[in-house]
């Protein structure tokens, strides 16, 4: 059984928002539809007055993902090795999207 969550940060801890489940078995598409409909069904039911920032690990490095948040101007952090490319066609340019930030425990830097 695989799980998609969502999660919401509250005095240290990650809160449970939101769920979907699937077996690779079952599933008659993609698991990226089942992600993507799961990212546009968050927002929904969110609403725009609440700001949402989606942190993702480096599976989730999809183009597909990448460009519904550009176009939505959804924000989102995506975790990744410094080996991971991922280039969007933007008006006929292409374009390495990622930028590397390195941090050392406690330090922060505005994104």
């Amino acid at each position: 059984m695989q799980v998609i969550a969502a999660s919401i940060a509250a005095h240290g801890r990650a809160l449970p928002l939101a769920f979907t489940t699937f077996e690779y078995e079952t599933i008659d598409f993609s698991q990226n539809k089942i992600e993507r409909d799961f990212f546009i069904s968050l927002q929904r039911s969110i609403g725009k007055q609440v700001c949402l920032v989606f942190i993702m690990d480096r599976g989730y490095a999809k183009s597909e993902h990448i460009e519904i948040f550009n176009e939505t101007k959804q924000l989102y952090i995506i975790r990744a090795c410094s080996n991971v490319i991922v280039e969007l066609s933007i008006r006929n340019k292409i374009k390495n999207i990622f930028r590397k930030v390195t941090l050392q425990a406690g330090q922060s830097n505005k994104i």
